[in-house]
């Protein structure tokens, strides 16, 4: 039997919580903001929220880019901000490593992904009522797939769906092996809310940003290779998994709000992934002394 316990309900439903993780998580991390392709041209710009704080990014060349945080009473701090194979990512924290050591040995699970060759195709926003965490558990286990994903289950044998942990807990690859021509077959996740999905011709790109302590804005965005067939059928695929985990997420966010649920337990076999990332929270929680009692 299990002795791993998941995070309590706390973390998910305290907004105090989710104000210390604004700065021990989104402050101190490489966030995915947007890709080059959003800000084509020297002077273009564009703006997103990092854990509710504004962010606008200015293209100054075309390899570098200007980042600013707009705060209260109109003050504008800089920020870091860089870009890895097209993909925008900044860090609130000005004293940060560089994008570069951040990545450490992720960018191996892109390796034969042809990212520069990839052509913008189409983006879906949806607010998500629920914790980021929330949506990360999600993502980490595949344990939900049969009954949440039935044509995911069908499309790809979810039997032996698997999670290759490496010695950087801040990122996993997955692989479920395709039947045919399957949309589905190997994701990856990246600390703290950067996700993938390869299919056939290109990638389906996950991010969620918190827009508070239980909601977020989740952006699918899909890019494929020029004159990739199917792209339709792989684009309505990949929405309906995605309209899956809203419902299934904004359902389990609901149950740890009813006070009915403290906390459980982590199957050792198909939740690993969720273990791990519920350790890193907590030692987050444990060393900045705004970690529950109920652990």
């Amino acid at each position: 039997m299990s002795t791993n316990p998941t995070l309590s309900a706390d973390w998910y439903t305290d907004p105090d919580i989710y104000t210390n993780e604004r700065q021990s998580v989104f402050g101190d991390s490489w966030v995915h903001v947007g890709y080059d392709c959003d800000v084509p041209n020297v002077g273009d710009v564009m703006f997103e929220s990092v854990a509710e704080i504004d962010i606008e990014i200015v293209r100054t060349s075309p390899s570098t880019f200007l980042a600013v945080a707009l705060m209260v009473h109109g003050k504008r701090e800089v920020v870091l901000v860089d870009s890895f194979r097209g993909l925008i990512f900044v860090a609130l924290d000005a004293s940060n490593c560089s994008l570069v050591d951040w990545l450490n040995e992720f960018p191996s699970a892109l390796i034969d992904l042809p990212v520069e060759e990839l052509i913008f195709h189409s983006r879906t926003i949806r607010r998500v009522k629920c914790n980021w965490k929330t949506y990360a558990d999600n993502f980490l286990e595949g344990y939900h797939v049969p009954s949440v994903h039935p044509e995911m289950a069908r499309d790809a044998d979810a039997s032996n769906y698997s999670v290759i942990l490496g010695d950087d807990r801040r990122w996993n690859v997955h692989v479920m092996p395709p039947r045919g021509d399957s949309v589905f077959g190997m994701f990856g996740w990246l600390y703290p809310t950067f996700a993938f999905n390869v299919v056939p011709g290109g990638w389906a790109v996950e991010r969620w940003l918190p827009r508070g302590h239980n909601e977020i804005d989740l952006y699918f965005e899909y890019f494929f290779e020029p004159g990739a067939p199917d792209l339709e059928r792989i684009h309505a695929m990949n929405e309906t998994v995605a309209e899956e985990d809203v419902r299934i997420c904004e359902a389990v966010q609901r149950n740890l709000e009813s006070g009915v649920y403290a906390e459980g337990l982590l199957s050792p076999k198909w939740e690993e992934p969720l273990l791990v990332f519920h350790d890193m929270i907590r030692e987050l929680g444990d060393l900045n002394g705004y970690a529950p009692t109920n652990k």
